[in-house]
């Protein structure tokens, strides 16, 4: 899982609920980064927005 943040990334271990996660992910064995939010996303979305992005094999859903 890959959280993009637009500021400093110090801040967002500080976000309420993101140490829930990042247990959460240590418990299931998914890789957590954390990446700064890219110039135009940051531009376009301010300061403060947060992206998250998740990969995965595809599953079949019933």
């Amino acid at each position: 899982m890959c959280i993009s943040y637009a500021g400093e990334l110090s801040l967002v271990r500080d976000l309420p609920g993101f140490a829930e996660l990042e247990a959460a992910c240590a418990e299931s064995g998914v890789t957590l980064h954390l990446a700064m939010l890219s110039p135009i996303g940051a531009i376009n979305l301010g300061r403060g927005a947060l992206s998250l992005a998740f990969a995965a094999p595809a599953i079949a859903f019933s």
